[in-house]
């Protein structure tokens, strides 16, 4: 009987440890429970310094209700807020009284960045991006047009073979008008065609005024921005036989103005001359411009 009552007290003792041990689990596990928790939007976006993804950040208990997040990005990104305000990697954001924080992420340089969110430096949370090329090539042929309304430059643009048969957004502004090479007559500000098989398409574009205008292109929401500056120019072309001429009174030299698009036909044009005269014996002479936007002077 002594030998019993030693058996039942040995299985007290054990029962008791184990359930105090197992209590000291349970606490360990709820101390090392996250406080709050890092979001993104999007995988990735990118690197284009114009797209952007949102970070949320969520307290996961009402005691940070209305604290201060430290966020941080690394080793490439920008970070900024709901206003738009911030061009750095680190940014202080503040909980709401719901417990959220957000702010916007973008890059101009390509790779994997990490984003740490911490309160008061010791609860954190972590969270990653991948910044990429855009999908997208625009090829513009020429930075600089003249702005004479008849010189159509090219834009090609190239995406994803996949993408064959999508529809493509060209647009151009302030200045300039896009041209559709499968119908010349279609002319506009905004013209929209869809790739080809291989992914691929091209536009023309002019402009009859001077200035710096922007390209842009859009596919499956992806948009690139190129910029081209249309220059004045002369409206003539201003010839002369020769550059030189014997002074007696016999040697004739031409002078003509003309112009590729007739603009000038019937208009009025005024030679003149500091040496020698023109065919009327004086130093300057008028001619009316002919069909072609030609007019002549002869010099002796």
């Amino acid at each position: 009987m002594k030998k019993l009552s030693y058996l039942a007290l040995y299985l007290l003792v054990a029962i008791v440890s184990c359930s105090e041990e197992s209590s000291q689990l349970n606490a360990v596990d709820f101390v090392n429970t996250s406080q709050i928790s890092i979001s993104i939007d999007q995988d990735s976006i990118i690197a284009d310094g114009v797209s952007k993804a949102k970070i949320t950040v969520t307290a996961l208990h009402q005691s940070f209700y209305g604290k201060t997040v430290s966020l941080s990005i690394s080793p490439v990104g920008k970070l900024e807020n709901d206003d738009g305000i911030g061009d750095a990697n680190k940014l202080s954001i503040n909980l709401s009284e719901t417990g959220k924080a957000t702010a916007f992420i973008y890059s101009t340089e390509t790779g994997t960045a990490n984003i740490k969110a911490s309160i008061n430096e010791s609860i954190t949370a972590l969270a990653d991006i991948k910044f990429l090329t855009s999908p997208i090539q625009l090829i513009v042929a020429m930075d600089s047009v003249p702005a004479d309304g008849s010189i159509n430059q090219t834009i090609i643009v190239k995406a994803r073979k996949e993408w064959s048969g999508k529809p493509v957004k060209f647009e151009i502004s302030p200045y300039g008008t896009l041209i559709d090479p499968g119908n010349p007559g279609k002319t506009d500000t905004t013209i929209e065609l869809k790739l080809s098989i291989d992914g691929e398409r091209q536009i023309y574009f002019s402009s009859s005024s001077a200035g710096t205008s922007y390209v842009r292109v859009t596919i499956e929401g992806q948009t690139l921005s190129h910029v081209v500056k249309f220059y004045a120019v002369s409206p003539f072309v201003f010839q002369l036989t020769n550059d030189g001429l014997m002074a007696d009174n016999y040697s004739v030299a031409t002078l003509s103005v003309s112009t590729d698009r007739q603009l000038w036909q019937g208009k009025n044009v005024t030679f003149g001359t500091s040496q020698g005269t023109f065919s009327n014996g004086q130093q300057t002479f008028t001619a009316n411009a002919d069909i072609d936007g030609m007019a002549k002077a002869y010099l002796t």
